[in-house]
């Protein structure tokens, strides 16, 4: 997928549904919107697919990763990958080319639909919806970049440091690099896997201190940057494309289908060496070890939140349970 390092950031919108109506007659075909996407597609046909990664997790195994997935509101983010058509996904990545000098409207074509993949709709199937008032922290770190001794501090092991402008993956502390594998299958694909971009490093960097991240902004924008680079990078979130395609009305069930198989589960922090030392990383939930019984409360909290039902009898409620577990400090902000 194309580098996410200081990228020109979008705002990412649906294009007007009553133009794309009027446009239809001019549709080159059930498969493509033009002759250029359909030559587009001989070319995406050569990609790559980076597959999602499910988060395979039991209560008790990696605490923090699952306390920070589940206060983000992003545990969809690492349950929903699934079954992908081949196909469909190359399709869609191909018709998602901007072809002409008009603005990205972050619509696709498949088979005949129109897909969306604005911010909005991503948020929607994920769940990661942010609130009118809170402000993306990320895309200032994006835009103004971070200091790089405190990336070090956040990420890596003591005595580790950059290595030809990135952050190796053995020098990422047990956490980081959980969280890399993550970031690499499911917010911003990668097929290199070694090492860490200033973009990807800035990413960890947001997730690890606790600041909030608009994350269906950025895979939108991420999956408009993919459908237009040159070369032969890989592409991403198959899928994530596969519901939104779902979502739209198109038959899914198209050959050749895969499903990823690596899950991110317990042996993939086991396998980090036992013996490290931290650098003094900045902590966004001091005070307090996480523990089985409060990742069972919050997480059902974050379903409360997201079902509309969370009300003050139900927050007096879940502050007493968490009291009781000494996590209470969970609640606040970062």
């Amino acid at each position: 997928m194309a580098s996410s390092s200081n990228p020109k950031r979008m705002k990412t919108s649906v294009g007007n549904p009553s133009k794309g109506q009027k446009r239809k007659e001019r549709i080159y075909s059930h498969h493509f919107l033009t002759k250029d996407n359909e030559d587009r597609f001989q070319v995406v046909m050569q990609r790559k697919l980076v597959a999602e990664r499910k988060v395979i997790l039991k209560p008790g195994e990696v605490n923090e990763f699952q306390l920070e997935l589940i206060r983000r509101g992003w545990e969809r983010l690492g349950s929903y990958p699934s079954t992908f058509s081949v196909t469909l996904v190359k399709e869609f990545y191909a018709n998602a080319k901007v072809t002409t000098s008009a603005a990205p409207t972050f619509l696709s074509y498949v088979r005949g639909k129109r897909v969306p993949f604005d911010a909005d709709t991503i948020n929607e199937f994920l769940g990661t919806q942010l609130a009118d008032d809170v402000e993306c922290q990320f895309s200032v770190l994006e835009d103004e970049g971070v200091a790089p001794g405190e990336l070090l501090q956040a990420l890596c092991l003591a005595g580790e440091g950059f290595h030809r402008g990135t952050i190796q993956r053995g020098s990422l502390h047990p956490l980081a690099r959980f969280w890399s594998a993550f970031v690499h299958a499911n917010i911003s694909p990668c097929s290199h896997v070694s090492d860490l971009t200033e973009g990807r490093a800035t990413i960890l960097y947001t997730i690890l201190t606790g600041r909030v991240m608009d994350v269906g902004q950025f895979i939108a924008n991420e999956i408009h940057r993919c459908a237009n680079a040159a070369g032969k990078a890989a592409l991403g979130h198959p899928s994530l494309i596969t519901h939104l395609c779902s979502l739209a009305g198109v038959d899914i069930s198209v050959p050749p289908l895969e499903k990823a198989t690596q899950d991110l589960d317990f042996s993939y922090f086991q396998s980090v060496p036992p013996n490290f030392k931290l650098c003094n990383s900045p902590n966004p939930h001091p005070g307090f070890e996480p523990t089985t019984k409060m990742l069972s409360v919050l997480r059902c909290l974050n379903l409360l939140i997201l079902g509309g039902v969370f009300t003050t009898e139900l927050q007096s409620s879940i502050t007493i349970c968490l009291r009781s577990c000494n996590c209470v400090k969970s609640l606040g902000s970062p």
